[in-house]
């Protein structure tokens, strides 16, 4: 793997809590992605782009819940914004 892969996947990797304190509903998207346990991963389509903190981002996004023993994915969507997946996608 490339260094280049190595550090996009290393900073690709989010879990919701990177949403602004601004944003109208803060508390309970945090809630929700802790409740949910939901992660998600910039795939890099169209492509990665550095954001002004150094991550790596993209307009496509898998949302997917990290178990202690499992990964299920639960989701993909564009953004901006970041919308979190549905219930009906977490079962």
């Amino acid at each position: 793997m490339s260094n280049l892969a190595l550090t996009v996947c290393k900073v690709a990797i989010n879990r919701p809590m990177d949403v602004p304190v601004t944003h109208p509903n803060w508390s309970e998207r945090i809630i929700y992605a802790k409740t949910h346990n939901l992660w998600h991963y910039h795939i890099g389509i169209p492509n990665y782009e550095k954001s002004e903190k150094g991550d790596y981002t993209s307009e496509y996004v898998l949302h997917y819940i990290k178990g202690d023993d499992f990964i299920k994915l639960v989701d993909l969507s564009a953004h901006p914004p970041l919308n979190l997946p549905s219930v009906e996608c977490l079962v």
